[in-house]
């Protein structure tokens, strides 16, 4: 499943960035993808990590030994796919009890109304884009549309 956002349309054609929800599946497989091998993949691979899912722990496997052969094939080093290492650990997007203090400050600071009732009416990926957006200290303006596209302000 590929979701693509409103928000970052304009890289769509050539993939010259990894959309959020492909960061999405990586950050939740525990990888880190330099932009660097992305950008050296053909776009046809980079299509199908963005395609590949990873609902079940099996695709999520798949997922991850698609990448190995990749870097594999590309020279790089695989050894930053650990799945053991981040299967229990609670992301800070994942956490429904609150918004992330990160989240929180910026949207107060941007005066967007994104308050708890809202955070939890997101779905996960959603919740993941606002916070990397937030935590990257992302422009503004981008922050406030994303805000506005999931919350359909």
């Amino acid at each position: 499943m590929f979701r693509q956002f409103k928000f970052e349309e304009s890289l769509y054609e050539e993939l010259h960035q990894i959309p959020v929800s492909t960061q999405f599946k990586l950050e939740t497989i525990g990888f880190q993808f330099p932009l660097d091998t992305w950008n050296r993949l053909p776009i046809e691979e980079r299509w199908v990590l963005c395609h590949l899912p990873i609902r079940s722990k099996g695709e999520k496997e798949c997922y991850c030994n698609y990448l190995i052969f990749l870097l594999n094939r590309e020279g790089a080093d695989p050894s930053a796919c650990d799945l053991r290492n981040n299967q229990s650990e609670k992301k800070a997007w994942d956490e429904l009890a609150r918004v992330p203090g990160e989240v929180a400050a910026k949207v107060r600071e941007l005066d967007v109304p994104l308050y708890w009732p809202d955070w939890i009416k997101l779905d996960d990926m959603e919740r993941y884009a606002i916070y990397k957006l937030c935590k990257e200290e992302s422009a503004d303006a981008q922050i406030q549309q994303v805000v506005q596209e999931f919350l359909g302000q």
